[in-house]
């Protein structure tokens, strides 16, 4: 078996280890062809592989040993089981596959079912680990960094916590999508997607609690041309091998808010970003009760059953966005930064009794991610948006116009590249 990897490789043991996060946070893609593997960061051309070979993520939440003399492997998970489909692909290459579990790594997946908080006031050691975490991630000298913006609770918290862990003469840029018809460019349209209107209105809040930090808001205002022309040049690459259509939308979502290139919200003028890492709200959602399927949950079984439900999505995290979304940053020459998945942050938040984390017996918009909205709420910020996905606050999905489809569909859009070509240039 011959292998192309930027893995370990130990040649006295003649084994290769392969591992990814237990959230999946960076990408690992994996292709083969006859007794050749290739694993990488992106989908790439190859003279090992002919255009039609598939690629597929190596699973996440696992540290993969592969003897290359008998093309045998033993992967150590961190879960007790996966997502259907996520180990298929990768134990088939091998002719002997073993599963081991390790429980190494609960304290990320396991969710406390305790009542009782003897720790200090839970909300200013919430932004105090999650401002440590930001902190951690900021690489030393960046002159910017950026914050993909929609202005919900989530990429606001993330805004206050990159402004209090970053040096006060460096500028944070927040960047905000909005899909636009081209007949509506010169319109007010802009301002009504519902993404763009809790961008004005964090921005402002931020400005006015921390005059002192330069800040900026970028208006990327993206017309379906534009939109249509950069997901066919970039995007599909970026997504490969993710293949639903909402893979595709939120591929397209982070990919103009990656490139930073829009208006200046202070003066209408052209500018981009120079920042090369960006601080994303991603995490927030699966450990304080953030989607709907959370408050679904409550209805049937009661708040008892919210930790049982935390931990499947944790468990299910690294099976969506985070190895597509550090394809679309590297795509752009960009690194993500995600807070609220830092370990230290995450063993800290699974350990708070959930009636501190939620309260799903409130309204939309007042009770999922509960503490969130209560930070928020103590620095006086814009706090009762109800969660929105990205997709439909920035208008992409308005802008495709397709009520049948369904964001587990496959993307014909990605299907069609990755059936051509897959690893073209």
């Amino acid at each position: 078996m011959d292998a192309e990897v930027d893995q370990q490789f130990q040649p006295d043991l003649n084994c290769v280890f392969v591992g990814r996060d237990v959230f999946g946070r960076f990408s690992l893609v994996f292709a083969q062809e006859a007794d050749n593997i290739i694993i990488s960061d992106l989908t790439q051309t190859s003279p090992l592989l002919c255009s039609k070979t598939s690629w597929n993520e190596v699973p996440y939440a696992q540290v993969c040993s592969i003897d290359t003399r008998s093309n045998s492997a033993l992967l150590h998970s961190y879960l007790p089981s996966y997502p259907e489909g996520v180990l298929e692909p990768w134990s088939a290459i091998f002719d002997s596959f073993c599963f081991e579990s390790v429980p190494t790594k609960d304290s990320l997946i396991k969710v406390s079912r305790t009542t009782d908080w003897p720790g200090s006031n839970h909300l200013d050691e919430f932004l105090k680990k999650l401002v440590d975490a930001t902190r951690s991630m900021i690489p030393t000298g960046s002159e910017c960094i950026a914050v993909a913006f929609s202005g919900g609770v989530d990429s606001l918290l993330v805004a206050v916590a990159t402004h209090l862990a970053y040096a006060s003469e460096r500028r944070i840029d927040l960047v905000n999508v909005a899909f636009i018809r081209s007949s509506e460019v010169d319109s007010s349209h802009r301002s009504v997607v519902t993404d763009r209107k809790r961008a004005i209105a964090g921005f402002t809040f931020l400005r006015s609690k921390y005059p002192d930090r330069k800040w900026r808001l970028i208006l990327a205002d993206v017309t379906q041309e534009e939109m249509e022309k950069h997901r066919s040049e970039h995007v599909v690459r970026a997504a490969a091998p993710a293949l639903s259509v909402l893979d595709e939308s939120l591929a397209c979502v982070l990919w103009f808010a990656l490139r930073g290139f829009g208006r200046n919200y202070d003066n209408d003028e052209e500018i981009r970003s120079q920042a090369r890492i960006y601080f994303v709200g991603s995490g927030a959602d699966e450990l304080f009760a953030g989607y709907a399927r959370h408050r679904t949950r409550f209805e049937r079984d009661g708040a008892g059953s919210i930790p049982e439900e935390c931990e499947a999505e944790l468990c299910r995290l690294g099976s969506r966005n985070g190895g597509r979304d550090a394809r679309v940053a590297a795509v752009l020459g960009k690194e993500l930064r995600a807070p609220f998945l830092h370990d230290d942050f995450v063993a800290w938040a699974n350990c708070l009794p959930m009636q501190l984390k939620c309260d799903l017996s409130l309204p939309r918009g007042k009770g999922e991610k509960l503490i969130l909205r209560q930070v928020l709420a103590e620095l006086g910020a814009p706090h009762d948006a109800p969660k929105q996905a990205m997709q439909f606050g920035s208008g992409f999905v308005k802008m495709q116009n397709n009520k049948a489809l369904k964001g587990s569909d496959i993307s014909s859009v990605l299907l069609e590249y990755q059936d051509g070509d897959c690893v073209r240039e």
